[in-house]
């Protein structure tokens, strides 16, 4: 089985990272080899979703099961079609003031074996990761909105000089 865990500290909220997480619809915007997914059965605790992965002339397709926790937790199941295992899990809590800590944890095991030995080996190799694609995300989309951060036309005007 493949296994990947990677934590960062980003300078936004639990409730911005998940939802940037959540949003799988979005991920081939900013993650090299994720290619497609569509949202299906959506439910206020979660969804379904058909997704297509790929690296080089690999590419497989599945079925997943995402369960929503918000604003902490994601976890992403499959065993459909070439996937026999697959578990990614998203943690978000806080770490400090106006700082979370994100935990990825990404277990996956491919059938036939051939095929997963292959895959392991170039997503070990895949750059950029999940999570490093992620934070780039995070920082283009919420660029100016840390956690705490006060938009500079709320901010008071300097005092007259005396």
């Amino acid at each position: 089985m493949f296994v990947r865990r990677e934590s960062r500290a980003l300078p936004y909220t639990p409730d911005q990272l998940f939802g940037l997480a959540a949003d799988v619809e979005r991920y081939s915007d900013f993650v090299p080899w994720w290619i497609a997914a569509r949202v299906h059965d959506r439910q206020h605790n979660g969804y379904e979703t058909d997704q297509i992965v790929g690296i080089g002339t690999l590419r497989f397709q599945f079925r997943s099961r995402t369960a929503l926790h918000p604003p902490h937790r994601i976890v992403v199941t499959a065993s459909d079609g070439p996937v026999r295992t697959l578990r990614l899990s998203w943690q978000f809590s806080i770490a400090e003031t106006r700082i979370t800590q994100v935990d990825l944890d990404l277990a996956i095991e491919l059938r036939p074996r051939f095929v997963h030995d292959l895959f392991a080996r170039r997503i070990a190799a895949a750059s950029p990761s999940l999570l490093t694609a992620f934070e780039a995300q995070a920082h283009r989309q919420f660029a100016g909105r840390t956690a705490g951060a006060i938009p500079s036309q709320d901010l008071p005007a300097d005092p007259p000089p005396n």
